[in-house]
């Protein structure tokens, strides 16, 4: 028994790096030296997945970015604006900044504002900032899962220190044992270009997501057109009965597998604000993740009598997938769709059943969008025969 399926996709919908330097605040003035502090706006929580970071990780599913803390690059670039010449981020090289009830965020040693002679509007002293969250050293041993140090594991590398170019991270999903309540939320930010503030002002990064989320909802059901060919077929199969007393289609089994890339890499300059991915093609591989899906079935989405026609979706909430929006060009991310059906034919001369199944990918990258949810909804729309 074969079945064709179609499927529809709903969305709530490098390097540049001379020479850098640290002024030394011993050799500031007393009166000049300004203390660089950071203050933080985290992305709202446009989706439900687990593991999703926010500020405060009070809603359902949510992860703390207080509790975390988060790591920052820094570039000091003289009289020219970024970009402008080459630079090395290790102004701040990978500084962990934590939270403090009472001191707000912190980090140790303090970085000063670089200040000295000359210093006027004229001749400001730049220094760019670029964050990543949550917080990791990259240090990570297996033993370490037990301690939930995810986040250790996803965030395993970062660019050299003093080397030229833009600063970097690299991230990696999960390994395909772990379970999915696990997945390590990535954000980032930038502030370039800025100068040592008149007051105690803070550098303020507005993160953002830099993962996309697949499948934390679900659904299956028949198309909507009256005319469409499932439905027309439904219907002959009532004509073609004895004495017909009802058509019902129920779905008897889902499932999905995601096909996804491992590692990119995540440059932390963008020039149009939306996270700049890189694959690494010396390690283009595909991880396989497989969530259970736990909606109730089987479950009726179509009757008919004879003069009324009743519509309704299967639905699944709750298991969403984060996945790097890059690709190598040989490797490309899919979702698989298994879809099995039962049609019952019910006349006077008894019940009659037809089973089948249909599978259909899904591409995952034409319709990738950064800290956004992109359902999934299977409608059956060919015949069944």
């Amino acid at each position: 028994m074969n079945k064709k399926c179609c499927i529809m996709l709903l969305m709530p919908a490098l390097l540049t790096v001379g020479c850098s330097r640290q002024l030394d605040p011993e050799a500031q003035p007393a009166m000049e030296q300004a203390p660089i502090g950071f203050s933080v706006t985290a992305p709202a929580a446009t989706r439900s997945v687990a593991g999703t970071m926010t500020l405060d990780g009070t809603g359902a599913n949510e992860v703390s970015l207080k509790d975390l803390g988060f790591g920052v690059f820094a570039a000091h670039t003289g009289l020219s604006r970024y970009g402008e010449s080459d630079v090395s981020a290790d102004f701040m090289y990978n500084e962990q900044v934590s939270y403090d009830d009472a001191e707000g965020w912190q980090y140790s040693p303090q970085r000063y504002w670089p200040a000295g002679e000359g210093l006027t509007a004229e001749t400001p002293r730049y220094v760019s900032f670029f964050a990543y969250a949550p917080y990791s050293d990259a240090d990570f041993t297996t033993a370490d899962q037990t301690a939930n140090r995810y986040a250790d594991y996803c965030i395993s590398g970062f660019s050299s220190a003093h080397s030229f170019g833009d600063p970097w991270i690299t991230y990696r999903l999960l390994p395909e044992d772990v379970d999915l309540s696990h997945q390590v939320d990535l954000l980032y930010a930038k502030r370039l270009d800025m100068t040592k503030p008149a007051a105690d002002t803070k550098v303020q990064f507005q993160f953002g997501h830099a993962l996309s989320c697949v499948g934390e909802k679900v659904s299956v059901g028949v198309s909507a057109d009256p005319n469409s060919a499932v439905r027309k077929r439904l219907r002959d199969l009532y004509v073609a009965a004895v004495s017909p007393v009802s058509i019902t289609l129920r779905i008897t089994s889902v499932s999905i597998t995601y096909t996804l890339t491992e590692k990119g890499r995540l440059v932390l300059w963008n020039k149009d604000g939306e996270p700049n991915w890189q694959p690494i093609l010396s390690e283009a591989a595909l991880i396989s993740r497989t969530p259970e899906l736990t909606g109730s079935l089987p479950q009726t989405i179509y009757t008919y009598d004879g003069t009324h026609e009743n519509l309704s979706d299967w639905t699944d909430t709750g298991h969403g997938v984060f996945f790097i929006p890059v690709e190598s060009p040989d490797n490309a991310q899919v979702a698989t769709i298994t879809v099995g059906y039962q049609v019952e034919v019910t006349d006077q001369a008894g019940t009659m059943l037809k089973d089948g199944t249909g599978t259909v990918s899904l591409p995952l990258m034409s319709s990738a969008e950064y800290g956004k949810n992109m359902d999934i909804r299977v409608t059956l729309a060919d015949a069944l025969e």
